[in-house]
């Protein structure tokens, strides 16, 4: 038996803005999204045949409703391998918070198969198979996301090592579809920042710039679903963020700091709040 242990990182959308819709109801994104440091464990160890898997988390789908088992059966039904794997799932980032955790743990299962099975499997089309996001996280780091994520450019970010985060959460998971129903139902909706300019003040470490543009298109909707999301942003920026905004479509909200011991300072009083936790990051 061979294993392979990887990281899965969480993801921040430090942009998001919706430009369109297609027939089949799914909307069309642009989006900047940056892996951080806050991270699950994915431990994939191969077995003769099925996919077994566990994780430390309650109320985790250990069955073919988690996306690393579906990712699991996918490579191997791509291979044609009757070879089986064994999971093991360590989850530090929050659930139904809009970081990514479900599809980041099923990119590493990705990567661990083709390590561990080798085949001529087209990853990035099967990680869109499996959801939006899992693309992102075969690529890493920082990318500008287009269409409904299957549009990555890699993106350098030379500022990313002068600042820190921290990433928080107060309310439970929100239903992405509701949010999207909210946003629809909205009279007015504003005009996205321009690509270029979010590229431009990105790559070029203009931070503030940066800042000035970042927006959420979800954040209004998911503000009046969950009230609480609203107030943890403002608390977030009364303790020193240079911005703060929701990512993805909630229910996390990330501050970005200038300043190390500000942000740990910053995530330590959040952690009296009640039903609120809350995760020093750094950005890779």
């Amino acid at each position: 038996m061979e294993t392979i242990t990887l990281s899965a990182y969480a993801k921040l959308n430090l942009s998001l803005s919706i430009v369109g819709t297609l027939p089949n109801g799914y909307h069309l994104l642009e989006s900047v999204m940056q892996e951080i440091s806050l991270a699950d464990t994915v431990r994939v160890e191969t077995i003769p045949s099925g996919i077994l898997l566990s994780c430390d988390r309650v109320g985790i789908p250990t069955d073919e409703k988690n996306l690393c088992h579906k990712a699991a059966r996918l490579y191997l039904e791509k291979a044609s391998l009757s070879g089986g794997v064994r999971i093991d799932l360590k989850k530090r980032i929050p659930d139904g918070a809009g970081m990514g955790g479900g599809s980041s743990d099923a990119a590493a299962v990705l990567k661990a198969m083709s390590c561990l099975y080798p085949a001529k499997v087209d990853l990035p089309a099967l990680a869109l198979a499996i959801g939006a996001d899992v693309p992102f996280f075969l690529l890493g780091k920082s990318a500008f996301c287009e269409g409904i994520g299957e549009k990555l450019t890699p993106l350098s970010f030379p500022a990313k090592c002068r600042l820190f985060g921290v990433a928080a959460k107060n309310a439970p998971g929100l239903q992405t579809a509701e949010v999207y129903k909210l946003y629809d139902a909205a009279p007015t909706k504003g005009a996205a920042p321009k690509k270029a300019d979010l590229i431009d003040a990105l790559q070029g470490g203009r931070t503030e710039k940066f800042f000035s543009l970042m927006r959420n298109d979800l954040e209004l909707a998911a503000f009046l679903l969950r009230p609480e999301i609203a107030l943890l942003k403002e608390q977030i920026l009364s303790l020193g963020a240079s911005c703060a905004m929701m990512t993805g479509s909630g229910s996390a909200v990330f501050g970005l700091f200038s300043n190390r011991e500000t942000a740990l300072s910053c995530a330590e009083k959040l952690r009296e709040y009640p039903n609120t936790e809350a995760h020093f990051f750094t950005l890779l």
